[in-house]
């Protein structure tokens, strides 16, 4: 295919987005970094013809290039950098997504770390070849790196976890989903990062409740008054975690989950997809619905919630009695087969630096990995029980407040918990109440549903292999999130 550069107006162009352009060759590419050399944006994800020719070119040839993107590129491999002049630095380099190009390994990693020291933003989900080498160079980095994905890295271990945490103190965004060697030994370093924001550990299934209540505690804005008098003129963590991706994290429990909802106040979005604790039906209501391509299996495990969804649930929880021992103060009584809580001392947080507004992307997609999983279990009897129809028009409709609708606390309680008389429950349908309070008014028996044991053995025999990435670079709020 021959091709030459359109118009000399091209030399001053600033973005190149050519994603998803099958049939994009070297050639092509190569003509445009011969010929605008002043390109800040490049986008080629998904030019599945691409290889480290033109790679190499543009960065090379790209003077002031801040943001590549190469999701995909699978034919690009170390030698696309490995091949750039030695001793050369791309201090403007910020973003870089690599998601999916699995011939790289850590030789390529190191030499991106050498020529590109500023990175703010890598993405290497899916790269399976790297290491702890990789881990160790990315490090290196330091305080410039605020967003990081290692999905499906699965040699990745929790002494490269370790050391990234303890160089690199401004990550905001990590995602270390289907990472299966890690353990709790990593998120509660992990869990000390002055500035998290989200924190994807989907499929890491040997964390369990310890690293919930590494990340409450360092989140629980609760102690900072008492903190700030008992040590004035010492800095006080803020809250900062706003999203958290458990799904299929098998052993967490309901106890630090509610500790994680209560010490989070700015929590706005927790996938729990496929965790047995919550295939509960009385908390269905506060979950988002399955995307409409699920498999009815995908279905039946789906356990997100967002927004509204996320203070509807810790009203829930923190209200209804049967959730009484678990809530912090209480009895810590365990439930049968349960885990105990790992409540050992924390390490102490890194020193941070003041927060730099614009420094990250703006929006992430962890996704919930509910693609992640090949179901070959019955899942039949995870059927849910019927919920009781729609009151009349004109009661209550269970509609879902906004947060900037809430004056009063007490609009919470009647928003979740509508007064008895406005409910009319079918005496047939009273197994399936899922606020206790209806039935005394009505003069009927309820049977208040307890945690379902449906699908608790669902995991046994759960597939490892590394499935989609559960966090593409260019996300768009929660509304794409599985």
């Amino acid at each position: 295919m021959s091709w030459r550069c359109p118009s000399s107006s091209l030399t001053f162009s600033r973005s190149l987005k050519l994603n998803e352009c099958n049939q994009l060759n070297d050639t092509a590419v190569l003509a445009f970094a011969n010929h605008c050399p002043n390109i800040l944006e490049i986008d080629l994800h998904q030019c599945t013809n691409i290889g480290n020719e033109p790679v190499s070119a543009l960065l090379a040839k790209e003077q002031s290039l801040r943001e590549l993107r190469l999701a995909g590129c699978e034919l690009v491999d170390d030698g696309a950098f490995l091949a750039l002049p030695p001793y050369r630095t791309y201090e403007n380099l910020r973003i870089l997504d690599l998601t999916s190009c699995s011939r790289l390994t850590d030789r390529a990693v190191e030499k991106i770390i050498d020529i590109a020291p500023r990175l703010r933003n890598l993405v290497l989900a899916k790269c399976s070849n790297i290491t702890d080498v990789a881990v160790h160079a990315i490090a290196k980095l330091q305080k410039n790196l605020h967003y990081v994905h290692l999905g499906h890295c699965r040699h990745i271990t929790d002494d490269a976890v370790k050391r990234l945490v303890r160089s690199c103190n401004r990550i905001r965004y990590i995602d270390l989903g289907c990472c299966v060697n890690l353990t709790d030994d990593s998120v509660t370093l992990l869990a000390t990062l002055p500035k998290l924001k989200r924190i994807g550990l989907v499929k890491c299934a040997s964390i369990t409740d310890r690293s919930m209540n590494a990340l409450a505690a360092a989140n629980d804005h609760r102690s900072q008054p008492r903190n700030a008098s008992s040590h004035p003129g010492h800095d006080i963590r803020a809250p900062s975690l706003e999203r958290v991706h458990l799904s299929y994290c098998t052993n967490l429990t309901l106890p630090s989950i509610i500790k994680l909802l209560n010490c989070c106040p700015k929590l706005t979005h927790l996938s729990l997809t496929g965790v047995p604790a919550f295939l509960r039906d009385d908390l269905d209501r506060f979950c988002r619905e399955a995307p409409p391509d699920f498999t009815e299996h995908q279905r039946a495990v789906f356990c997100v919630f967002s927004g509204n969804g996320v203070i509807g649930l810790r009203h829930h929880l923190n209200t209804r009695e049967e959730f009484a021992e678990y809530r912090e103060g209480r009895t810590q009584r365990r439930r049968p087969g349960a885990t105990a809580a790992n409540h050992a001392d924390q390490p102490t947080a890194p020193d941070g630096e003041a927060f730099e507004e614009g420094d990250g992307l703006e929006d992430d997609d962890m996704g919930d990995g509910s693609d992640l999983i090949d179901f070959n279990a019955d899942l039949t009897n995870l059927a849910h029980i019927p919920v009781p129809p729609p009151p009349p028009a004109g009661q209550y409709t269970g509609g879902v407040l906004h947060p900037t609708q809430i004056n009063d606390p007490s609009q919470l309680s009647n928003h979740f918990n509508p007064p008895a008389t406005q409910l009319q429950i079918p005496a047939s349908l009273n197994e399936a109440i899922l606020d206790g309070q209806a039935a005394d008014a009505a003069g009927v028996s309820t049977s208040v549903p307890g945690p379902s044991t449906a699908g608790l053995n669902l995991f046994n025999n759960v597939s490892s292999h590394p499935g989609p990435s559960t966090a593409p670079m260019q996300g768009h709020g929660d509304e794409e999130e599985a």
